[in-house]
């Protein structure tokens, strides 16, 4: 993901694209301050990264930040449906056994494991209130 990112970054010096040149600099910069120089960050870290921006760029919500979500999303996993979170919810229950909302917080660390930044975190949640109760 970070090679993507040096990509777009170099494609945007040639194009002249200074107003994504500048949102992926930025980007970069702020891998570069997590990365801490001991630290590397997965992909799924960098995806969850991406996300935040595009979340804070939805409460600012004027042209430019729509803008630059339009030049984000196309870098980020395509969002699971209700339908599909729920599918994937019930197989881990049989997968690992999870039986009531004790088991909650393991069933919600199993699903980020297997399909994080591909589910918002807050329908997850409900979904998996809903199926244990």
């Amino acid at each position: 993901m970070k090679d993507k990112i040096n990509e777009i970054i170099k494609q945007s010096l040639k194009s002249g694209d200074k107003e994504k040149l500048t949102l992926f600099r930025v980007i970069k910069g702020e891998i570069s301050r997590l990365e801490d120089g001991s630290k590397t960050l997965t992909e799924s870290e960098i995806i969850k990264l991406l996300q935040k921006f595009v979340k804070n760029l939805e409460s600012i919500n004027d042209d430019k930040s729509k803008r630059e979500i339009e030049m984000i999303k196309p870098y980020l996993p395509t969002q699971m449906s209700e339908v599909e979170i729920e599918d994937a919810i019930k197989m881990l229950i049989v997968t690992h056994n999870f039986c009531d909302m004790k088991d909650m917080g393991k069933l919600m660390g199993e699903f980020n494991k297997e399909y994080g930044g591909k589910a918002d975190n807050k329908v997850v949640s409900q979904i998996v209130r809903n199926i244990l109760k």
